[in-house]
Order: C-alpha cells, then structure tokens, then sequence
C-alpha cells in the first residue's frame, strides 16, 4: 500500500512538472503544447479512471485519474487564471469540455464494436471499458463545466476576502470543486447504489489529496518564476463568463503600439492609466507587493530657457533612454507628463525599489557627465518619489499621492535624490 502512495506522488510530481515546464515557456512555443499534453492527459483520465484502482489503506481504494489527473486539470485552469487572461482561460475551460465531450462520442462508437459480431478483441476488453452509460457521461459533462466555472467563481470571490497566501486561496478554491464535483458526479451517476457514500468518500479523499499537492506545487511555481507582463493582445468577448470574472484584459497590438510616447518611446500616459489598475489587481490576487516610481527631471525649464527647447527634448530623451535600459519586461515605463516619469516595477518592495530608483539618479547623472560630445546642460539629475503597494496604499490614487508627496519632498531639498517610506 505504501508503494502505490508513493508512486502516485511520483506521477503527480511528474505530471505537474511537464505542465508547468510547457507553462513556463509559453512565450517561446505558445499555449499549444500544453494544450496538446493536457488534452492527451484527458483520455488517459479517461483510461484509468474505469480500468485501474489502487489499494491505499485496508479497505480504501482510489483511482490514479481521480487523484493525479482531475485534480490537476483544475489547477492548470487556475494558474492560467491568475498568470494569464480571460481569453487564454477561456479557450483552456472550452477546450477541456470540447475535449472530453469529443472523447466521449469517439470511444462510444468504437465500444460499439465491441458489441457487433466480427471483431478481434486482442487484449479482452469488456464493452464498459470504452463505452461509458450515458449516465455517466451525462454526469461527467456537467460536472466538468460546473467545476470550471465554478474555479474561477471561487477564486476570485476568495481573492477578495482571503488576504493570506496563494497557496490557502489556490487549495480553498481547489478543494471546494473537489467537493463540488464529488456532490454532482457520484450523486448522478450512482445515487441509487449501495456503495453511493464509499465511492463519494474515496473520490472526494483522493482529489481533495491531489489537489493539495498541486497547490503547494503551483504556489511555488508562480512566486519562483512568474513575473506579471505588460498586458499586449487579445480582446474580451461581451457575455463571456471568462470575460467578465477576470481583473485582466490583453489589450491589441496595435493600441500597443499607439501607447508609445512620440519624443522618448517609452509608454504614454493613457498607456500607464489603463495598465497600472491591472498591475495593481494581480499583485493583490497573487499577493505581490509592487512599487511606483514617480521620476522628476530637475531643471528641465532652466534647461529650455537657457539652451532652447531642442536642447531640453535631448535632457528628456537622455533621462527616458535611462529608464527604458533598467526596466524588466514585466515592468512598464512610462512618459507621466512633461519632465515627469512613472515606473511600474511588478513584484518590488519598498526595498528593490530604493535601490532601483538610487541606481537610476545615479545611471543618469553618470551617463549624462559622461556623454560626447559634451551638452552644455549636463549633468542631469532626478529627484524620484517612491510608493509601494499595499504599504503606502492599496489603491492607484493612494499609490500616486504617496509617491507625488515624496517626490516633491526630494525637489524642497535641492533634487537629485530618492525619497522613499522612512
């Protein structure tokens, strides 16, 4: 019995890994290979879960799909949730039904074989194993889309009442479609059996088990490796559940594009209006601080009138090249007004932002003393103002005042330095 334990542990390690291996690279080879292995994945759940069960304790037998592949079904739905869109998650959940609707019909006409004289059944199989009752797929159909749906329900209900970790919000929501799922299908497709109470016991244990695992496993993943990115492509269907449960949106390419600030190429105003209050929602769902960094050019109007205003769209332009050298991906960097900046740095403390936003006046007045050939305005200096979420604020306009307010705390005191929580 220990070794089944324990081999199931091994296929859920395995199986979750390959998953979020495929997930982690979806920037390079895009969402279709995992697609692919989750869809293989669906027929081998299918496989398993009618012709293997394992005994884990005296009297207590579970089936692998039931704990190694169901479970992380759901959870491969979750993760696409927070880290992704609502038009990612919905072609996920609508693939998944499709998928398993589809497997349904194709081995329900090849059962049928099976019952037809002339054929050459070479491994023995019985009609049932590829041929479900309708009953049982009447029940697996809806269970399948009331789990799915009822993830994303979950979750972003828990997202707004639970303020502690990923993790207790990715298991609550999973273990409650665990339950869920047991309730619908058990009861639906074997209500009036004797053995009703053990099969919903065995099910609801060994999912509940699996799902656990992949939460810790998914909580791990997302706080090790993932980064929120600027939000790029795709738009909502009107009267999509996936559309209108989601905090983000991907925005189309080409508005991208027209985001851009004509002088410095960094994003524009209307650009960081629109892209801050998403940032600001996946770090609160995924429980990640994040910082803003509100830069001021220092004499940008000595500058203009001393050596024209030619003169001080290089300053801007010089200052602007800085920033966009320094940002990640995952951050956006933006034009906020005339001399002014704002950074979203995703997944920053109070403590990476300081140092950022010192290297940055720093980077600035180097590079600037150090340009040929020689402008007669440099060096440049910026006094910068920080604010970091939820410390300083858990809303937009919060975050701005704060950092505005320090912003011009660094200007009383000549410019040229960082102004930060004390």
């Amino acid at each position: 019995m220990l070794s089944h334990a324990v081999l199931l542990a091994v296929q859920s390690a395995f199986c979750g890994g390959v998953l979020l291996v495929l997930f982690h690279q979806r920037r390079r080879v895009g969402l279709g290979p995992l697609y692919l292995v989750l869809g293989t994945l669906q027929f081998a759940q299918f496989v398993l879960a009618v012709s293997i069960r394992v005994q884990i304790a005296p009297g207590f037998w579970i089936s692998p799909a039931t704990t190694v592949l169901f479970p992380l079904t759901v959870m491969v739905v979750l993760l696409t949730y927070v880290e992704e869109d609502a038009e990612a998650t919905r072609s996920l959940a609508y693939g998944i039904v499709i998928c398993n609707l589809t497997l349904y019909a194709v081995t329900t006409m090849t059962g049928q074989h099976l019952r037809y004289p002339g054929h050459d059944n070479v491994l023995g199989l019985a009609p049932d194993a590829v041929q479900q009752p309708g009953r049982i797929i009447l029940a697996s159909s809806l269970a399948i889309v009331a789990d799915l749906v009822g993830a994303i329900v979950l979750f972003e209900a828990l997202s707004r009442r639970v303020t502690s970790s990923l993790f207790l919000r990715l298991w609550t929501t999973a273990a409650l479609v665990m339950v869920l799922d047991s309730a619908i299908f058990t009861t639906l497709a074997f209500a009036p059996a004797r053995a009703y109470w053990s099969i919903l016991a065995s099910g609801l244990v060994a999912k509940t088990t699996g799902a656990t695992f992949y939460a810790a496993l998914t909580a791990w993943y997302v706080r090790s490796f993932e980064q929120p990115q600027p939000a790029a492509g795709g738009t909502a269907r009107r009267g999509d559940v996936f559309a209108w449960l989601t905090y983000r949106q991907r925005y189309e390419e080409a508005r991208t594009l027209m985001a851009r600030d004509a002088l410095t190429g960094l994003y524009n105003r209307g650009y960081f209006d629109e892209v801050a209050p998403r940032q600001l929602a996946h770090a609160d769902r995924a429980r990640h601080e994040m910082s803003l960094v509100l830069v001021d050019i220092d004499r940008l109007k000595i500058a203009n009138d001393r050596f024209g205003h030619e003169a001080g769209d290089d300053l801007v332009r010089a200052v602007a090249a800085e920033i966009g050298r320094m940002v990640r991906t995952s951050d956006a960097a933006c034009r906020y007004g005339g001399d002014e900046f704002v950074v979203i740095l995703t997944n920053a403390d109070a403590a990476a932002a300081r140092i950022f936003a010192e290297r940055l006046a720093h980077n600035v007045r180097a590079t600037t003393a150090a340009a040929e050939p020689q402008v007669a305005w440099a060096p440049a200096s910026v006094s910068i103002g920080l604010a970091t979420y939820p410390g300083d604020g858990t809303t937009l306009r919060d975050l701005l005042r704060k950092a505005d307010g320090r912003l011009y705390e660094s200007k009383r005191h000549g410019g040229g330095r960082v102004t930060g929580a004390n």
